[in-house]
């Protein structure tokens, strides 16, 4: 996967977790190699439902990922190493050391 690919997938995490007003680490948990229209969609079902009592956009993304085996919690996910394999992938593509890799 190229570079600009993959900080792609991370700016969509982004946008969503600052939609969401949540923290960025959810977002990426919930929404790592998922297409831009599944991120959509979740983002409106989470706000849709912002004044209902107990409303958690956090809990819901990663509800809504486990659901739907998305993110780390699909089969991309754990075949790529979970959460410690994006938290790496992070750390190298902030620093702008993100070679590409299969």
């Amino acid at each position: 996967m190229t570079n600009a690919i993959e900080n792609e997938r991370w700016r969509v995490a982004d946008r969503a977790a600052e939609l969401l007003s949540v923290n960025r680490e959810a977002c990426s948990r919930a929404f790592h190699q998922e297409p831009e229209e599944h991120v959509r969609e979740d983002v409106r079902w989470a706000l849709s439902e912002r004044n209902l009592p107990g409303h958690d956009p956090e809990r819901m993304s990663e509800g809504w990922a486990r659901e739907r085996d998305a993110g780390v919690y699909g089969e991309n996910g754990r075949r790529g190493g979970g959460l410690e394999h994006i938290e790496s992938i992070m750390a190298r593509s902030v620093l702008g050391r993100y070679a590409a890799t299969s």
